[in-house]
């Protein structure tokens, strides 16, 4: 059983992703969707009629507005975790399961996590386990064609 700390870090930290994950997960998808109706619109053979070019840069203005979001998302993400500090008032045996977790957690993590069936969320993390900090923290957005 873990110490009050370690359960504590571990549920700050584990509500910080599930909170991410959420938040670009919808972004994810409506990027996704736009950019297949932009390729819709870039296949037709014909010129695209008036309301076709006006359908078009609102996609546009709509998919850059969803990236921005998932950056800003990405960026908060990142200062919550720089924020988060580990329990020092725990044992040696403690502290040691509690890197065990935070190694698998990253390991699955770095997996990346699937949102949509061409986007994948990978996560740049650069963690120093000795001092249970986040380094770096990025975010790749993978597309699969």
């Amino acid at each position: 059983m873990d110490s009050r700390e370690i359960e504590v870090f571990k549920k700050e930290y584990s509500t910080l992703f599930s909170r991410w994950q959420k938040e670009t997960k919808d972004l994810l998808k409506c990027i996704d969707e736009v950019s297949k109706e932009l390729d819709e619109l870039d296949a037709k053979k014909e010129p695209l009629t008036d309301d076709e070019k006006k359908h078009q840069k609102e996609l546009i203005a709509k998919r850059k507005k969803a990236q921005q979001d998932v950056d800003n998302a990405a960026a908060g993400l990142h200062i919550e975790l720089m924020a988060l500090n580990p329990p020092s008032n725990v044992s040696k045996d403690d502290m040691n399961d509690l890197l065990k977790w935070m190694k698998k957690t990253f390991e699955t993590i770095k997996k990346g996590l699937p949102v949509t069936k061409t986007f994948t969320i990978e996560p740049d993390l650069d963690v120093n386990l000795k001092k249970l900090k986040i380094e770096s923290l990025g975010v790749n957005l993978i597309w699969n064609f």
